[in-house]
């Protein structure tokens, strides 16, 4: 039975697909596969033809050839995911640029802060008002920009360098 339904698979055919290509129901070839009914002789023979055919084109195709096809194919598709594991890289790398840079700014808004609430006369500060949403946007953005989100993109900054490596080590594999 499961030599019946090896000849439909070889051809890469659905059930379906093969009852129209034969003309007969697609009951029938079902019940073909399974052992309960018979095909004439001449679907059989159509049937059989064809297989025979796609044996003789798979044998002429060796496999060395397909092997070099497909390595040539994975090469071009892991080269393809290099260079967007580059271009991802660079912009992470850009982030954590901006980040350590708003990181920055706001740490010395801090200390300005601190200084007109230490430093400065009571009368020559700003108002108090002023002086607490620069507090507030500053301890924002510090905790926003701060050593945890820095090292969250120097983590996938790394992972991506690592897969990159690997990705390399791939190609080059694949390239002998």
């Amino acid at each position: 039975m499961e030599q019946r339904i090896k000849f439909r698979e070889a051809l890469g055919l659905t059930q379906e697909e093969a009852a129209q290509f034969l003309k007969i129901p697609k009951s029938l070839l079902g019940m073909f596969e399974i052992g309960q009914r018979d095909l004439s002789t001449p679907v059989k023979l159509q049937l059989v033809t064809l297989y025979n055919l796609v044996q003789k084109q798979e044998s002429k195709t060796s496999n060395s050839d397909k092997k070099e096809k497909d390595f040539q194919e994975l090469t071009l598709e892991l080269k393809k995911e290099l260079l967007e594991m580059q271009y991802k890289q660079q912009v992470l790398a850009r982030k954590l640029a901006l980040f350590q840079s708003k990181y920055q700014k706001s740490e010395k808004l801090l200390q300005f802060v601190h200084l007109l609430e230490t430093e400065v006369k009571k009368e020559e500060r700003p108002s108090q008002d002023y002086i607490e949403v620069l507090k507030i946007k500053a301890e924002k953005e510090v905790a926003k920009y701060g050593t945890l989100a820095q090292t969250k993109l120097e983590l996938k900054l790394r992972s991506i360098k690592s897969y990159q490596k690997e990705i390399k080590v791939e190609v080059k594999r694949y390239q002998k």
